[in-house]
């Protein structure tokens, strides 16, 4: 059994192996621990606390355990040498700011079985340039609040594969409509380099939110015959959009 905070605040330790059988249940257990480069996990961990590796800059690998089904708040936040997180299938959330402000983080994927992901998720990965939202019949709930950022906001993506509807909910579980939402989930509008974005919607999307899109730089989209609503601004700032192609019979409701 390892409790809260057990080894928070250790500048000299470097390397952590546990055996299966210890139960690490709650979060900040190598909080600002920031020599630490390779953790080996329990394999019968089933969620990651809040904390657990914040601000471990150092931290270049970490396996998560299959058997985990929950991210809490901030596991991994600040941890800048982090260049690959592989979330396992079973995991059903990802909580506010887990993986924010990781700045080497390259590509992540996010398993259908993921059904919550919290506001700032992925926010301020500098490095980030593939997104991979599993594909699911099931919509994916994006917790969040009016005046937050979008969750890979200030991430320079160039690849965005999207096969799931999204759907926004407050902090009280109640649903945003197209009307009073104003924060894109890939919204990239402080990267304008040179690189070209390609976006994939496919048929299990039905809305393309408002912002949603705004200041990626793809040069054309294909809006599947599955979306039947385009919010305001969608692709507000696509500076260097040329084509778009509407599939469907009938255009979206914009």
């Amino acid at each position: 059994y390892v409790g809260e905070g057990a080894f928070s605040l250790c500048p000299l330790l470097t390397t952590v192996v546990f055996p299966d059988s210890v139960e690490m249940p709650y979060g900040r257990v190598f909080y600002r621990s920031n020599a630490i480069t390779h953790v080996t996990l329990p394999s019968g961990m089933t969620s990651i606390g809040p904390g657990m590796f914040y601000n471990n800059f150092q931290l270049q690998e970490i396996v998560i355990p299959k058997g985990v089904n929950r991210i809490y708040e901030f596991a991994f936040f600040c941890c800048s040498s982090l260049k690959e997180v592989v979330i396992p299938d079973g995991v059903t959330l990802l909580d506010e700011f887990v993986l924010a402000d990781c700045t080497s983080l390259e590509h992540v994927t996010i398993p259908a079985s993921v059904t919550s992901i919290g506001n700032d998720a992925f926010t301020d990965c500098d490095a980030l340039h593939t997104v991979n939202i599993e594909s699911s019949t099931n919509p994916i709930k994006i917790h969040t609040q009016t005046g937050d950022w979008g969750t890979f906001y200030d991430s320079p993506l160039s690849t965005i594969k999207l096969d799931r509807e999204v759907n926004y909910v407050n902090a009280a579980g109640s649903a945003f409509t197209l009307d009073d939402w104003d924060e894109g989930v890939f919204a990239n509008e402080e990267y304008n380099g040179d690189f070209t974005a390609t976006v994939t919607l496919g048929s299990n999307v039905k809305t393309i939110w408002p912002y949603m899109f705004s200041g990626v730089r793809m040069q054309n989209v294909t809006i599947p015959a599955s979306v039947t609503s385009i919010g305001k601004e969608a692709f507000y700032d696509c500076r260097v959009l040329t084509h778009v192609t509407c599939e469907g019979p009938t255009a979206p409701t914009l």
